[in-house]
């Protein structure tokens, strides 16, 4: 007899940084740097504002890399090949306006267990598993190109998914540490359409080894090709049930997922005993809440946040994804959960808004650390395509809050710093301290609006 058992996660891992000067143009070109203080270009934690500041490094604002060239045009084009219309409206003479966007950078880590089967739509016969597909694929086709993804599927093998009928240790697979994530976070349209064609080639099967699943992000992110990419980092860990395929764990009843789950034939003996049931109908079943939240909380030690997605089937686990949720470092605000809830009804429609609210918050900070000097005069800021009237230098080698009324920004070069601080004040800097917003431009080689 075959079984398959249930899963867990999704992961995304995302970036903030401010990089160097960037033209219209869409030639490949060199990346910034991370780490390092928050005042410096090599962007690092900072005390004033909770946020982690590294460069973008020569993205710009469509997603695309770009030179460091002076390119062609004007910035009055009335916005024509710019990110946003706003920015057709800046005084430019015969200048080049130069954008570059801090942005972030998300690793979706998928669970994609045998559980992920559940009909959620009787009707029109609609699995989980499709309604995440098509929800997360209509996510990465609305979502600003400002936020680069990346995507993890699990339980996967070297050679592909673990399938629907697995045996025992077989359905807690995941890849070698020397195999690839399924999509690297690259910005980018081309890299979003690589993953939701894979997602449309993969189905459900197999367990959910959770912990292994976010030790392979921390991986990825620590020593791995995402080591480097510049700017504040995410995960987003979605999953229908709780973690397990931990072999070192043994556990009474009340532990075993497949007892919580009531996925085994007799519920008043323990489901993650081989003495009651078979073995290969043991697969390594015991919840292992600890080795996930020890993940979670390795992940944020190199500032990597993760968000928590409880999909429909994790009601029975909502203490274990609150505590998830809270170590990762993002816990929805002003809601019963501290993980994002998606309810069994409109399953897909539920996930999408989820998307939607998590990825208008990833930028927190009214502070962006600058990585080389600029003329003030010729800077422009925008938040979400707005443009936000400048306030002049503030001087005096610090940048705080100001308890402005109305919108604005300063430039300031703090004393222990080589290059100098945007902050912005005013109702947009609690929005953005609040709330979270998608994307803040830097415009060179305008005159600054007032």
């Amino acid at each position: 007899m075959k079984k398959s058992f249930r899963g867990f996660p999704i992961l995304v891992s995302a970036f903030l940084g401010l990089g160097a000067s960037a033209s219209c143009s869409t030639t490949p070109g060199n990346g910034g740097n991370a780490g390092g203080s928050p005042f410096s270009p090599m962007g690092g934690a900072s005390a004033n504002v909770g946020g982690n500041f590294g460069q973008v490094g020569g993205q710009s604002s469509d997603g695309l890399e770009t030179t460091g060239s002076t390119g062609s045009g004007t910035g009055g084009s009335e916005g024509e090949g710019l990110a946003c219309s706003s920015f057709g409206t800046l005084s430019c003479g015969n200048q080049a306006l130069r954008p570059s966007t801090v942005g972030a950078n998300v690793l979706i880590v998928l669970d994609r267990s045998g559980s992920m089967g559940l009909v959620v739509d009787p009707v029109q016969e609609t699995t989980l598993w499709s309604s995440v597909r098509s929800a997360l694929s209509a996510s990465l086709e609305e979502t600003t190109d400002a936020i680069s993804f990346g995507l993890e599927l699990f339980p996967m093998t070297d050679e592909g998914p673990v399938p629907y009928e697995c045996d025992g240790t077989a359905c807690c697979a995941v890849p070698s540490a020397t195999s690839g994530l399924d999509a690297d976070v690259v910005p980018g349209v081309e890299n979003r359409t690589k993953i939701s064609e894979l997602l449309d080639t993969v189905g459900f099967g197999g367990g959910t080894p959770t912990a292994a699943a976010l030790a392979r992000a921390h991986t990825y992110f620590s020593t791995g090709a995402g080591k480097d990419i510049n700017g504040q980092r995410f995960v987003m860990l979605a999953t229908d049930g709780g973690p397990n395929c931990n072999a070192d764990l043994t556990c009474e009843r009340e532990k075993c997922t497949r007892n919580i789950d009531k996925g085994c034939t007799n519920l008043e003996l323990n489901c993650c005993d081989s003495a009651n049931t078979p073995a290969f109908d043991v697969p390594q079943g015991c919840l292992d809440d600890e080795g996930t939240t020890a993940q979670i909380e390795a992940l944020k030690d190199i500032n990597v946040e993760t968000f928590v997605i409880g999909l429909p089937g994790s009601e029975l686990y909502a203490a274990q994804l609150n505590a998830f949720a809270e170590s990762g470092g993002r816990p929805r605000q002003g809601a019963d959960e501290s993980y994002y809830k998606v309810g069994a009804d409109g399953a897909s429609d539920g996930l999408l808004a989820v998307f939607r609210e998590i990825t208008t918050q990833l930028i927190t900070s009214c502070l962006v650390p600058l990585d080389h000097a600029v003329d003030e005069k010729k800077l422009n800021v925008a938040v979400n395509c707005e443009l936000i009237p400048s306030l002049g230098a503030k001087g005096g080698g610090a940048a705080g809050a100001t308890g402005a009324e109305t919108n604005g920004w300063y430039y300031d070069v703090p004393l222990d710093a080589t290059n100098g601080v945007i902050q912005l004040v005013g109702p947009i800097c609690d929005k953005i301290e609040t709330e979270g917003v998608e994307r803040i431009d830097l415009l060179e080689g305008c005159d600054t609006f007032e």
